[in-house]
């Protein structure tokens, strides 16, 4: 029929024919063909020229099943298989873009509408008026100059907003860069071309030199980016090392200590353990109760004490203050009395040499405690301080009690709280990253509730990428096996890969937000 020599088990014809083909399509015929193929009258598999079909019905049949979460859009054979979790991502994406319009229309109605309250006005006026000028550029100010701070180079809040504005200028620097490079290397052909180009340029590059010319500028292209990000890190780790060695940082003058028993909850206590030992007055000790099953009462008692304190200060009168009379106030004396330390403790000096003082006297002292005794592991009774006398807590839940006659060289009891419980001192980061709600006796919870989200993110991670994500990556094989597909069928994978990328891209933020929530 026209062609008699053609192969017609080989769907791909080459000029001149190879004849060895013939096997190889002969070994390649298979009695059912993958997903998304047909066969012909000579059992060749050729692609579904339906798009995500999964049971074609032949070149001119259209398509009988689609892919899994995929549904026809019509029963003609030139009907497509559309992603049904398309739909839901555009439902999904329509609420948020509702959601964010009302809240920007709420905003706009409630600039233009009167307060609520004139009387908040009033005395937010009569404040300002009562308030008095202060000229914080003065030398002796504790403030900075308003016009005199430039908060990319100096340290106002931190070295965070420092470091910031160095990664936004090494983006911009490093944009520039590129694009001037880019743009060079677009160029580089038409300076071979001469007036023959797409824009008329002297020919200063001969056409044989062009590969070279290539090579040279993919090797300037990378060097100078490493340059730059090279520069970068520098610049950035010079500002960490200078706000580290020449800033002053609250820090500097506090530790952090381990090793208190659940019965420690009075501060006075602490503090006279520390200046015992060191022999100097500390600044202020710090316990870390375990307020974890109480954190709700403790956020709004602590709301409720700043707003009494502004009130008291005059910011606004109590009448416009929430803060209203509580029946359970006697009773918040009993909670708080029920809270237990977590056995951690901050230790605030008034001078950097007491802190470091601090250091080197209780590292003589864990080292004591470390070489003096034989210990052997007993378990967690710190309930009970009768049983404890010759205990040494050296761990949470663990304690270690001494041999008969190996106490020779031990540490003295005088150094020991309360006589038994051997104290370790160390570093305490800045007050601004202290999360009080994670100090708990029972350390375990928070592992198990990290494990637990892990986990639960990770079944997440595998049933959507097996029901949902699977199926796109179909789509887009079924997609690549096409010849020349259509307009159509172009738009339809376009779509459903961004929505799988857009929908991958806020499963990894969701996703890590949870964790950070278990871990906090």
């Amino acid at each position: 029929t026209g062609e008699p020599w053609v192969n017609k088990c080989d769907h791909k014809i080459d000029t001149p024919y190879f004849i060895g083909r013939l096997a190889m399509a002969a070994a390649e015929c298979a009695e059912k063909c993958p997903m998304a193929t047909y066969q012909d009258n000579a059992q060749v598999c050729h692609a579904c020229p339906v798009v995500g079909c999964e049971t074609c019905a032949g070149e001119g049949g259209g398509c009988e099943a689609c892919l899994i979460f995929h549904m026809r859009s019509s029963s003609s054979p030139e009907g497509q298989c559309l992603f049904l979790y398309g739909a839901l991502f555009a439902a999904a994406a329509l609420f948020g873009g509702c959601f964010l319009l009302l809240g920007l229309l709420r905003f706009c109605c409630l600039g233009l509408t009167s307060a609520r309250s004139p009387g908040v006005l009033k005395e937010v006026l009569a404040h300002r008026r009562r308030a008095k000028v202060h000229e914080y550029s003065l030398p002796g100010n504790p403030f900075y100059g308003y016009d005199d701070t430039n908060v990319r180079r100096q340290n106002v809040s931190g070295v965070g907003p420092m470091l910031y504005f160095g990664y936004v200028s090494f983006l911009t620097l490093l944009s520039f860069v590129l694009l001037l490079l880019l743009l060079v290397g677009i160029a580089l052909p038409e300076f071979s071309k001469g007036d023959d180009g797409v824009v008329p340029l002297p020919q200063t590059l001969p056409k044989k030199d062009l590969g070279l010319a290539k090579t040279v500028h993919a090797v300037v292209l990378y060097v100078l980016g490493l340059i730059v990000v090279a520069q970068w890190m520098y610049s950035q780790d010079m500002r960490v090392k200078g706000d580290v060695e020449d800033e002053p940082h609250l820090r500097n003058y506090a530790l952090v200590a381990e090793g208190f028993p659940k019965s420690a909850r009075s501060p006075h206590e602490v503090k006279a353990f520390f200046e015992s030992i060191l022999g100097f007055e500390l600044e202020g000790v710090s316990i870390a109760y375990d307020h974890s099953e109480e954190l709700a009462f403790i956020e709004d008692r602590i709301a409720r004490i700043v707003e009494k304190a502004d009130t008291h200060l005059g910011v606004y009168p109590t009448e416009l203050s929430g803060v209203e009379g509580h029946v359970g106030d006697s009773q918040d004396g009993y909670v708080l009395d029920c809270l237990m330390c977590s056995g951690y403790t901050f230790i605030v000096f008034s001078r950097e040499e007491d802190r470091e003082f601090c250091m080197r006297r209780f590292a003589e002292i864990d080292r004591q405690v470390r070489q003096g005794a034989k210990f052997e592991d007993v378990g967690d009774d710190s309930d009970n301080e009768e049983s404890q006398s010759l205990l040494l807590k050296t761990a949470p839940g663990r304690a270690r009690v001494a041999r008969p006659g190996g106490g020779v060289g031990g540490p003295s009891r005088a150094v020991l709280f309360r006589g038994k419980f051997p104290i370790r001192v160390g570093h305490a980061p800045e007050p601004c990253g202290i999360q009080w709600r994670n100090f708990v006796v029972r350390r375990g919870l928070k592992v198990v509730r990290v494990a637990v989200t892990l986990l639960g993110a990770l079944l997440f991670v595998l049933v959507v990428g097996a029901v949902m994500f699977a199926p796109a990556v179909l789509y887009e094989m079924s997609f690549a096996n096409l010849d020349k597909p259509d307009v159509e069928q172009f738009w339809l994978a376009q779509t459903e890969k961004g929505v799988v990328a857009g929908s991958a891209a806020i499963g990894n933020r969701v996703l890590i937000y949870l964790l950070q929530r278990a871990m906090a």
